[in-house]
C-alpha cells in the first residue's frame, strides 16, 4: 500500500469531511450482513468451561440492573478484572435472559457486526486522508470504497476473530474494541472539522474512557492518535505542541487503567513472578508473539483455545528467527517511510496495539491468545485491501476472481472454527489435540466438559493426564474426586478430595466438596466441619453458607442455620433455593421460640 496525499478526489462524498454516502451505508450493510451469515450458527452453542462459568454462570454480580449491582461493578474487582462496562453488558443480558447461552452469544454477534461496519468507515477515512481517492475502482465504485469494503470482510470473516465472537467471555474484547474504534472515527472528525469541534475531542475522550472500562488493552489508544497525527493527518509540522497537548488526558486516563489492571492480577495472584517466567523469556516471547499472529492471519492452520507457554525456551531457534524478522521489518519500513508512509504507520500501529498482550508482564500461562490479534490486525487488513484494489486495477477480472476465491476460503474456514466453539467437549478435544502431553491446564478443562456431559470414564483418564504433567495443580484432584462421586462411589471421592487438600489446604472448593461426601455417608459432623472451613476459607461462597445451614439445621442449631442462609442470600440473591431455605429456617425459629413460651 502506497497512497500519498493527493488532490484528486474521485466523488464528492469521498472527502473527508463529509458524511458516508448511500453506496457506503449499503456496502457497510452487506460486510456486516455476510458476517451475520457466517456466524449465525453461534446462536445455538452452550456456554464452555473456559472461564464463562466465573464470568457469567456463577457470577451473582450480573443478576441485577439495580443500584447496588451496578455499584458494584464500578467499585471492584472480579476475577482479578476491572471490567465494569462489560460486567454491565452481561448484567442486561441476564435481565433479558437469565442463563440462557443464545442471548449472550447473539450479543457478541451484534456487536462484532457493528464493529466491520465501524472498520468499513474507518477505513474509507483513512484512506482518504491517505490521499487514495484516486485508486482505481470498479465501474461506479470508486477504490477505496472496494479497499474499505474488503477491509471490513477480512476483518468480520477472518478465522483468528472467532474466538472473540463465539466465546461469551470474549465479549470484553468486542466491547473494547467497539468504543476504541469509535473513539478513532470521532478523533478523525475532531481534526477534520473546519467549525465548531471541541465536543467532538471530548466525545473522543469519552468513548476511550469506555473502551478502557470494557477491557484495559485500550491503553494503545492515545499513542495510535499520534500515530494518525504523523501519518496521514500530518500534524506534527505546524501544530506539534498542541498535538501533544491535547494527548495529555488520555494518557493520564491509560496511565490510570494500567495501574488499576496490575493492582487487579496482583491481588488474584495471576502475575507470575520472574522465577516462573524469566525477563528473558518475556522479551524473546514477545517478538515471537508479533510474528506469530501475522502467520496464523495469512496461514490460519492450527487456532487453539491455548497456546500453552509451557516448555517455551528464551532463545529458541523460533524465538531468534522471529527477532531477526521483527527488527529486519522495522529497519526496512523505517528507510521507506517518506516514499511509502503507509507502510511504517500500519506497522508501527500493529505492534503498539500488541504491546500491552504481549506479555511482557506476563499474566496466566499462554504464549499468545487469538483474541489478541482482534485489534492489532486493522492495520496490516487495510494494507492487504489497499494491494488487492490495486491488483484489481491492474488484471481486472483474473485478480477478482482470486480475491474471490480466497475470501470463501477464509469463510469455510470461519465457519470450521466456529463450530470447535459449539461445546466445551468440542473445544477442549480440539486443543488438546493440538497440544498433547504439555499442557496441564487443557487436559484438566476437557476432563471437566467430560465430566458435564456424563462421560466419567474419560474424565477421570484427562484428569490423570493433567496430574501427570502437573502434580501441584488442584483442579484435576478435584475433578477427579468429583467424577468419583457423580459415579456414586464415595470412598474414592473422598480420598481424591483429600489428595486435594493436600495439594492446596487453602482450596475452600475442595473442603466443600469433601464435606459433601462425608454427608453422602452420613458423617454429619465431619460433613459440618469441612463446610465451615470451605466457609472460613472463602467468605463469598455462598453455596457453602448454604449447605452450612443446611448441616446446622439438621443438628437442630436452628439461630446459627439462619445466619448461614443469610448470609448465602446476600451473596447471592437470585438463587430461589438459598431463600426457601432461608424462609423455611425462620418458620422453625419462629415455631421453637412459640414452644419455649408458657
Amino acid at each position: 500500500m502506497s497512497p500519498r496525499r493527493s488532490s484528486s478526489v474521485s466523488d464528492p462524498s469521498e472527502t473527508a469531511n463529509a458524511r458516508p454516502d448511500p453506496i457506503g451505508w449499503a456496502a457497510a450493510g452487506l460486510a456486516a450482513l455476510i458476517v451475520l451469515g457466517v456466524y449465525l450458527p453461534s446462536l445455538h452453542h452452550l456456554f464452555v468451561n473456559w472461564d464463562d462459568p466465573k464470568t457469567v454462570l456463577d457470577n451473582p454480580h450480573i443478576r441485577s440492573l439495580g443500584f447496588s449491582s451496578v455499584k458494584w461493578m464500578f467499585t471492584n474487582f472480579y476475577a482479578g478484572f476491572w471490567t465494569p462496562l462489560t460486567m454491565l453488558s452481561l448484567a442486561w443480558d441476564y435481565s433479558w435472559g437469565g442463563l440462557n447461552p443464545a442471548v449472550y452469544h447473539r450479543t457478541n454477534l451484534l456487536l462484532h457486526m457493528a464493529n466491520t461496519v465501524l472498520v468499513f468507515f474507518l477505513s474509507r477515512r483513512l484512506l482518504v486522508l491517505a490521499g487514495a481517492s484516486a485508486l482505481r475502482g470498479v465501474g461506479r465504485f470508486s477504490g477505496p470504497l472496494i479497499a474499505s469494503f474488503l477491509a471490513a470482510i477480512l476483518f468480520g470473516l477472518h478465522p483468528i476473530h472467532v474466538e472473540p465472537v463465539a466465546w461469551v467471555t470474549g465479549r470484553k474484547d468486542l466491547l473494547c474494541a467497539f468504543f476504541y474504534l469509535l473513539s478513532l472515527l470521532v478523533y478523525l472528525g475532531y481534526v477534520s472539522a473546519t467549525g465548531k469541534k471541541t465536543w467532538k475531542y471530548g466525545a473522543s475522550l469519552f468513548l476511550f474512557t469506555c473502551a478502557l472500562l470494557s477491557k484495559p488493552m485500550a491503553v494503545s489508544l492515545p499513542l495510535v492518535l499520534l500515530i494518525l497525527d504523523a501519518w496521514p493527518l500530518g500534524r506534527f509540522s505546524a501544530q506539534g505542541a498542541r498535538v501533544l497537548k491535547e494527548k495529555i488526558p488520555f494518557f493520564l486516563l491509560a496511565a490510570a487503567a494500567g495501574a488499576v489492571t496490575l493492582l487487579s492480577e496482583a491481588r488474584l495472584g495471576a502475575m507470575p513472578g520472574l522465577e516462573h517466567f524469566p525477563l528473558d523469556l518475556r522479551v524473546m516471547n514477545a517478538f515471537h508473539s508479533v510474528v506469530f499472529y501475522l502467520e496464523k492471519t495469512f496461514w490460519p492452520s492450527g487456532l487453539s483455545a491455548l497456546y500453552p507457554i509451557v516448555g517455551i525456551r528464551a532463545f529458541s531457534v523460533s524465538n531468534a528467527l522471529s527477532l531477526v524478522g521483527v527488527v529486519l521489518v522495522s529497519l526496512v519500513f523505517f528507510r521507506m517511510r517518506k516514499e511509502r508512509p503507509a507502510l511504517i504507520t500500519a506497522w508501527v500501529y500493529y505492534l503498539v496495539t500488541l504491546l500491552p498482550v504481549l506479555g511482557l508482564v506476563q499474566v496466566g500461562g499462554h504464549a499468545a491468545a487469538d483474541r489478541y490479534a482482534y485489534l492489532p490486525l486493522l492495520g496490516p487488513f487495510l494494507l492487504v485491501s489497499y494491494s488487492a484494489v490495486v491488483c484489481l486495477g491492474r488484471w481486472g477480472n483474473k485478480a477478482g476472481v482470486v480475491i474471490l476465491l480466497l475470501l470463501s476460503a477464509m469463510a469455510v474456514g470461519a465457519t470450521a472454527q466456529i463450530g470447535l466453539w459449539r461445546d466445551p467437549v468440542r473445544l477442549w478435544e480440539n486443543v488438546v489435540k493440538d497440544c498433547s502431553d504439555v499442557s496441564a491446564i487443557a487436559d484438566s478443562n476437557l476432563g471437566d466438559a467430560y465430566r458435564e456431559a456424563g462421560r466419567w470414564n474419560e474424565a477421570i483418564r484427562a484428569y490423570e493426564r493433567s496430574i501427570v504433567l502437573d502434580p501441584a495443580r488442584v483442579n484435576p484432584y478435584n475433578g477427579k474426586a468429583s467424577a468419583y462421586f457423580s459415579m456414586g462411589r464415595w470412598d474414592e471421592a473422598e480420598k481424591g478430595f483429600r489428595a486435594a487438600i493436600a495439594v492446596d489446604p487453602k482450596n475452600a472448593l475442595a473442603h466443600y466438596n469433601l464435606g459433601f461426601v462425608y454427608a453422602q455417608k452420613g458423617e454429619k459432623d465431619l460433613a459440618l466441619l469441612e463446610t465451615q472451613e470451605a466457609t472460613r476459607l472463602d467468605p463469598q461462597f455462598a453455596q457453602a453458607y448454604n449447605n452450612l445451614g443446611i448441616f446446622l439445621g439438621e443438628k437442630g442449631r436452628i439461630a446459627e442455620a439462619l445466619t448461614a442462609f443469610q448470609k448465602a442470600v446476600s451473596l447471592d440473591p437470585s438463587q430461589p433455593t438459598y431463600r426457601r431455605n432461608l424462609d423455611s429456617a425462620f418458620r422453625q425459629s419462629q415455631e421453637k421460640n412459640a414452644v419455649r413460651k408458657p
